[in-house]
């Protein structure tokens, strides 16, 4: 009887791992933050009024620039990123030399320029992904100067329906692009309000772009994004025991 009975849990607790393993490489990984360019210390005081463009979109998805636009407006409003932040009097996307004349004309004091780079729309079978740049220009009456130049994306898979031991749990599509806008846009926003690991910062040299150390050969810095380090064993029995999610 007590060989059976230790069988039946070993058989028990080997249906658990493999119900565990099933759940590898179905949620999303935070990507990194790709920074081409960035300042020293902080340069954007309340005083300042700055202007949001349109951002410009591939051509196969018409109309989603306005989408990731509308949404990272909201989302730097929510955050309190500007004191003052408006949104330039264009309705398409223009270029950045006309976009620093229309702030000299309109007293901006800085203006930010996105662009959606890349967009699929998922599904039950299919990953949702969104890349997308920001660059933020200081523009005085003689200069128009690069601060920040940053590239996020974000993804996430769907969740395939799957069968455990003991339930089934169902599966759901992957996200909408409207929500990874949403997670950029907040990216942006934590990016633009604090120092970036890494770079330094010096208090006489606050305008000066800056390249970090890393990419002292050309290559753009990388900056793993907060949160994304592993949970220690929250994650392990996460893993390993996934119908308890």
């Amino acid at each position: 009887m007590s060989s059976t009975l230790s069988r039946f849990f070993l058989f028990s607790l080997m249906m658990l791992v493999l119900c565990g393993c099933a759940r590898k490489g179905s949620s999303s990984s935070p990507a990194a933050d790709t920074i081409y360019a960035a300042p020293f210390g902080s340069v954007m005081p309340g005083s300042y009024r700055v202007a949001l463009f349109p951002f410009s979109e591939p051509g196969y998805a018409p109309g989603q620039g306005y989408e990731a636009t509308r949404i990272c407006y909201e989302e730097l409003l929510r955050n309190g990123v500007f004191e003052i932040l408006l949104m330039a009097p264009v309705k398409t996307p223009i270029s950045e030399a006309e976009a620093v004349a229309m702030a000299r004309t309109n007293s901006y004091d800085l203006i930010l320029l996105g662009e959606l780079r890349y967009f699929m729309t998922g599904g039950h079978l299919q990953a949702s992904r969104v890349d997308e740049e920001l660059r933020v220009i200081r523009v005085t009456a003689d200069e128009a100067r690069l601060l920040w130049h940053v590239r996020v994306a974000e993804s996430g898979p769907p969740k395939p329906p799957r069968d455990f031991y003991l339930q089934q749990k169902e599966g759901r599509p992957a996200p909408s692009t409207g929500e990874l806008m949403t997670r950029a846009s907040r990216r942006f926003c934590n990016m633009l309000q604090q120092q970036p690991a890494g770079l330094a910062s010096v208090a006489d040299l606050r305008m000066a772009p800056v390249t970090p150390a890393a990419t002292a050969e050309g290559a753009p810095a990388v900056v793993p994004r907060p949160g994304a380090q592993p949970s220690g064993w929250r994650e392990w029995f996460g893993r390993m025991f996934p119908f308890f999610e």
